[in-house]
């Protein structure tokens, strides 16, 4: 039943050399919902990913009960490869001094294969994403080749960090499974508003890729294509972090910048060790994923084109004089934090919708947050004494 090789998977064998033929593409379906905008995502998505990896089953010790698992019904109807990844949220610290997997892990394990059974879904590889400390990724090989046992011939993979290349213990996880995703991204929080914050930085994942295939195992990489939006309290202090929620116009949003992703994907396709068998995007855009490029935004990265934000303000007249201020974002990719400038001679009023606003002579300024793509706001309204008086509207974007 289980397909038998990562190398199949991504089409391309671990010792093809370089410039050798395209990068091979996947994407997650990383959402717990699988609702209809996941499966018009599902529809729609890039004739050029050669598979999809789908969240299964999460694990949380502290849940009740513990294993949750996920419908495989769409997996099945996909018409790609499918690959089926186990999402292990923190466990505790005392877990990792056993060199035997936790009893809920092999749970949750053998859960999904036999969800798989039942909804007649033929994997190509089972992903365990697991949040190891660095000091206990020798015991972490040691149940990779256990829950590797247990899955017969259907190929265990795992997710790395480029933290974990070169610590003791990696070497043996990265060869006691098929092969190994290495997440190139990753959220660096700043702890105050002003602080410096990074998703992906293009010379890291290059040395990254390097150090990982000295290891001459073949691994993926991940790349993102979603952001998250950064909440402060009062006094300027991170107070909440978001990734699938929804509009946040009074956050700060952080996403990996697309040209420089873009840039990385076309050294892959050129520079790329032979190790290096493939690439995953997390996570497969949806229409609803205000923080995703969208989909024509995710066949740009692919080729390795940088899609952009368009933003396009105006002022709309309502019934009762006043003008309306609107943004929309025509872009691929969600829009950082704008200003829009309003000038409206003998400014009577105005008010912010979501957006804080300040005035200064016959001036407003709308300030707002990251907007998702083709995605309109209404920051507020304008009104003059002058009834015929026409607003001039500028938008300055970071």
């Amino acid at each position: 039943m289980w397909r038998a090789s990562l190398v199949s998977l991504c089409a391309l064998l671990p010792g093809a050399a370089l410039g050798s033929p395209p990068l091979p593409h996947g994407a997650y379906v990383g959402q717990r919902a699988r609702g209809e905008a996941v499966e018009d995502a599902v529809a729609r998505a890039p004739g050029e990913l050669t598979s999809l990896v789908w969240l299964a089953a999460e694990l949380d010790p502290r849940a009740r009960p513990p294993v949750r698992l996920m419908s495989l019904g769409l997996a099945r109807r996909s018409g790609r490869p499918v690959g089926l990844a186990v999402r292990v949220h923190e466990l505790p610290r005392a877990a990792f001094d056993a060199s035997a997997p936790p009893r809920e892990l092999l749970d949750a394990v053998d859960a999904v294969l036999e969800r798989a059974r039942a909804e007649r879904v033929s994997p190509t590889e089972l992903q365990l994403d697991l949040d190891c400390p660095t000091r206990a990724l020798g015991a972490y090989a040691a149940w990779a080749r256990a829950i590797a046992a247990r899955a017969g011939e259907l190929p265990v993979t795992v997710t790395a960090l480029p933290a974990w290349l070169g610590a003791p213990g990696f070497d043996r996880l990265a060869r006691a499974s098929a092969g190994f995703v290495l997440q190139v991204h990753s959220l660096s929080l700043p702890s105050a508003r002003g602080a410096r914050a990074t998703l992906f930085d293009a010379a890291a994942a290059k040395a990254a890729v390097a150090r990982a295939a000295a290891l001459g195992v073949p691994f993926r990489v991940a790349l993102p294509t979603h952001g998250y939006a950064l909440r402060y309290d009062d006094s300027g202090r991170l107070a909440d972090v978001l990734a699938e929620e929804g509009d946040a116009a009074d956050a700060r949003e952080l996403a990996a910048d697309p040209a420089a992703v873009a840039g990385f994907v076309r050294w892959l396709e050129r520079r790329r060790p032979r190790e290096a068998v493939g690439a995953v995007w997390f996570r497969l855009p949806t229409r609803d994923d205000s923080r995703s490029v969208t989909q024509d935004g995710l066949r740009s990265l692919m080729a390795g084109e940088a899609p952009h934000a368009r933003l396009r303000a105006r002022a709309r007249r309502d019934a009762d004089g006043a003008l309306a201020i609107e943004l929309t974002n025509e872009g691929e990719v969600p829009a950082r934090a704008a200003r829009v400038e309003v000038a409206l001679a003998a400014l009577l009023d105005f008010d912010a919708a979501s957006s804080r606003a300040t005035s200064a002579r016959d001036r407003v300024v709308f300030e707002t947050g990251g907007l998702a793509p083709h995605a309109t706001r209404s920051l507020g309204w304008v009104r003059s004494r002058d009834a015929r008086a026409v607003a001039e509207v500028t938008i300055d974007a970071p």
